[in-house]
């Protein structure tokens, strides 16, 4: 049995695992303060069966981590391990040139398309920031790009711009008659046309990628999207596993 953590820069996600199984799963945001949410760790001292194995891929400080770790240890008898990005693993090769550079998250992303799909993958993860990465069918890694996600590209503007306040939820028109709804449509809309460039680049250079896509804004992205992208919630979680699985 293994938990594994996806500590992000928004929120943080866990799921117990047996094998291929997932047993038990859940997620919070951040507190105001940037701590683990009282909630979180009292479900994690609460699984149904006690984890063998405690891995986090994790962008979190140390002093965010250190409840977790404790309450894993008094718990469970855990260490809390730390997922590593390699340069090689699982059939999949890095193209940094130095492999601790990329993140470990997307590393993650890049072993889970790999295990579960098959041809020239363009995995988008959208999250705090996005991520856009190429893998070939051979399992190399051809590169990527990263721009701001949509909650950070609305905070960029909201701070950067004078006059221009947080633009909160609400519809995505094409033409929008009001200056919050015109942040919130044009960061969102921009952030499509973006992916959807970067994908039919890719195709036109190396012949056609299936589209996957994972983070929290997926949903809402992919419905946007040209062509067919599949949302894989648990493709982080998915290459986490298969990493470990496989040592590296």
């Amino acid at each position: 049995m293994m938990l594994l953590f996806d500590l992000g820069n928004s929120r943080c996600k866990w799921q117990l695992r047996d094998g291929d199984t997932v047993v038990a799963a859940g997620g919070a945001a951040y507190t105001g303060e940037g701590r683990l949410p009282d909630h979180l760790l009292a479900a994690v001292a609460d699984l149904p069966h006690a984890p063998e194995r405690a891995v986090a891929c994790s962008v979190a400080t140390p002093a965010v981590l250190a409840p977790l770790e404790e309450r894993l240890r008094v718990r469970y008898g855990c260490t809390l391990e730390h997922f590593r990005t390699a340069a090689e693993g699982a059939g999949v090769r890095n193209a940094y040139a130095e492999p601790g550079n990329l993140g470990a998250d997307r590393w993650a992303a890049l072993l889970g398309g790999h295990a579960r799909y098959e041809g020239r993958l363009c995995i988008a993860d959208c999250g705090t920031a996005v991520t856009l990465d190429v893998l070939e069918a051979d399992g190399r890694h051809a590169g990527g790009v990263i721009l701001p996600g949509l909650s950070l590209a609305r905070r960029a503007l909201s701070l950067g711009a004078h006059r221009l306040a947080d633009p909160g939820d609400g519809p995505l028109p094409a033409l929008a008659a009001d200056t919050p709804t015109a942040i919130r449509a044009g960061t969102f809309h921009g952030l499509v046309a973006a992916i959807d460039s970067f994908k039919m680049r890719c195709d036109e250079a190396g012949g056609v990628t299936r589209g996957l896509i994972t983070g929290g804004d997926a949903p809402t992205v992919a419905a946007a999207l040209s062509g067919r992208w599949q949302v894989d919630a648990d493709l982080v979680f998915t290459g986490m596993a298969v990493g470990i699985e496989s040592g590296s």
